[in-house]
This record gives structure tokens, sequence and C-alpha cells, in this order.
């Protein structure tokens, strides 16, 4: 279902479309990145806190690398460095052509309302990984970047 803002107050849509256009730069500039530079090969590593405390890989692990791959058509290799990208990615992609949408014509799609269960699935489908990923158990080393 469409929504249309053109019955909107005007300072309300030049901030919503201010919002929108800082998320697709965003998203663009991050994809340019990771288009120009391989994350493995980038001079300054910013490793991830939790793994150096830890010793233990956070749900994020790998994402950058993982985006890199996919974005570089090696889909497989990519989903096997952070298999949430699967959920993420789709999810970015169908949010930026919805606020370039609006950008374009003042309507967009209306997103969907998250019922709590939908909330939680989530957060468990996260934490359940994150704990999978970390077994030291041969079948589970599949999970890890």
């Amino acid at each position: 279902m469409l929504v249309d803002y053109n019955g909107f107050d005007k300072k309300f849509i030049r901030k919503r479309k201010l919002k929108a256009a800082a998320f697709l730069f965003a998203v663009a500039a991050y994809s340019l990145a990771l288009i120009i530079i391989n994350p493995k090969d980038f001079p300054v590593q910013i490793p991830c806190l939790f793994y150096e405390v830890t010793g233990l890989y956070c749900p994020g692990c790998g994402g950058n690398r993982g985006a890199f791959l996919i974005l570089h058509g090696d889909i497989l290799t990519g989903l096997k460095n952070n298999l949430l990208l699967l959920i993420f990615i789709p999810g970015f992609v169908l949010a930026s052509l919805n606020e370039f949408l609006f950008i374009v014509t003042g309507k967009q799609f209306r997103y969907p309302e998250f019922k709590s269960k939908v909330l939680y699935g989530l957060v468990v489908a996260v934490l359940l990984y994150w704990i999978l990923r970390n077994l030291p158990f041969e079948g589970f080393s599949v999970l890890k970047p």
C-alpha cells in the first residue's frame, strides 16, 4: 500500500526527505567503499572488540568481508562469512528503493508493522546464530567467518 505525503506539512516533508537522502547516502557510500576496497586490504584494520576481548565471534564478524564478496558476485562465499547477510542485505535494498521512491515521488510503500513476535524471532535468530557459530564442534565451524 502506497503512502502519499502530498497533504503533509512542507517542513515535515523536507525533514523526511533529508532523512531519506541521508540513509541513501550512507548505504551508497558503504556499498561504493566495498566495491572499491577489499576489507582485507584496507590499511587501517578495525578489529572486532568483542572478538579481541573474548576470542569469540560476534554476530557481525565477517559482515564486511561477506558484503564485499557478495557485491563482487561471490554470493556463496560471502554468505559463508556471515549468514545474517541473507536477511540484512535484502532488507537494506528494499528500504533503499522505498526511500528513493519517496524522494522522487513523495510516495512510498508503507513499512510493515513488525509485531513483537517477529522482532523477538529476529532477536532469537541472531542470538542463536551468535551461540552456534562459537560452539567448538566440527558441524558448527561452517558458521565461522
